[in-house]
């Protein structure tokens, strides 16, 4: 496993300058001298991928054991999994408080701010007037104000002329919202929350598609387990798998996916904790296996102790590592991620 060294950090600031005075081919060859002596680049991204979240603005796999200030202000380490994919932990238990200001999604806001629906409403006339409609980021929608706040007047319309949802619930992937659920008795509907690049807002602006199901899971830090960002409750619904009866699920998460169950198993229990990196980590227990939805992974249940984090003793986060016997679960992709 390569480490970053100083030596690193300079050819880092080296390439920086390299890549604005030199042309297209010294590019080329430059990418190609860095990935045959393994030289690792750490350098401050762009895209609104790493713009709008909460850990920092760079590749955790170009950063590896480096520490970056993340976007909401926390200090991040970039720490690898049991597979050696480097992600960002968080360097600190809490978010930080209400004693500084940062930038959240392009406002200066306190470091712990009321959720912004932006793009989707206004609380008066004001451009750029803030619409709030929970108590914090990953706190309950309050489901009348998000109605309110919906900036398309003519899905606004359609919402409010159809039958009110009992719960809304914004689904987490890295600290980006990308998909909305508005839950009815016995169905769902899932709507498109896109990144607008022209606004620099996002924005609910049409409905993928409707479920109906037997059985609603809301991902949740069940188990109270002190490892993840937030305890039980606080975050309840940050992925959502909904059973359609015969063994079919649909997880929506990091994008909306399908599988069946194995050998007629039933799921029973749905975790869906967030980690240091603001990213959900899902996951179902049967009676018969486990499954590992974003793995694309299910193992018999004996293979974990179910009554702790099972994501926890898959990637070894601060916990004793060992060898899982796992198999290939089979995904069908019906939404793709967010990008």
């Amino acid at each position: 496993m390569v480490r970053k060294t100083d030596r690193d950090l300079e050819n880092s600031i080296f390439i920086k300058k390299y890549l604005y005075k030199n042309n297209i081919c010294n590019i080329l060859y430059l990418i190609y001298f860095l990935h045959f002596f393994n030289i690792m680049v750490c350098i401050k991204k762009n895209t609104n991928k790493y713009r709008f979240r909460e850990s920092p603005p760079y590749s955790a796999m170009d950063c590896k054991g480096l520490t970056k200030k993340g976007n909401n202000g926390v200090s991040y380490t970039s720490r690898p999994d049991k597979r050696g994919i480097y992600r960002w932990v968080g360097t600190t238990s809490k978010m930080p408080r209400n004693n500084k200001t940062i930038k959240y999604r392009g406002h200066a806001v306190p470091s712990d701010p009321l959720p912004i629906f932006e793009g989707r409403g206004q609380m008066g006339t004001t451009v750029g007037s803030l619409c709030r409609y929970k108590k914090n980021d990953y706190g309950k929608v309050n489901v009348s104000q998000f109605i309110k706040c919906i900036k398309n007047d003519t899905l606004k319309l359609a919402i409010e002329n159809g039958a009110t949802p009992k719960n809304i619930y914004e689904i987490n992937d890295n600290a980006s919202f990308p998909f909305v659920v508005f839950q009815y008795e016995g169905s769902v509907d899932i709507y498109n929350n896109r990144y607008n690049e022209t606004f620099n807002k996002e924005e609910l602006n049409n409905k993928l598609m409707s479920v109906k199901y037997e059985q609603i899971f809301l991902g949740d830090n069940d188990l109270n387990d002190a490892y993840w960002t937030f305890k039980r409750g606080i975050a309840k619904g940050n992925t959502i798998l909904l059973h359609l009866g015969k063994g079919k699920y649909i997880l929506i998460g990091k994008g909306v996916v399908s599988f069946s169950t194995k050998n007629g198993d039933i799921i029973r229990n749905f975790y869906s904790s967030i980690g240091g990196n603001y990213d959900s980590f899902p996951y179902a227990v049967g009676d018969k296996y486990v499954y590992l939805i974003n793995e694309k992974k299910y193992a018999p249940i004996g293979e974990f102790d179910i009554n702790k984090d099972v994501c926890r003793q898959y990637y070894c986060y601060e916990i004793e590592c060992k060898k899982y016997k796992t198999m290939n679960l089979l995904t069908k992709t019906i939404h793709p991620p967010y990008l």
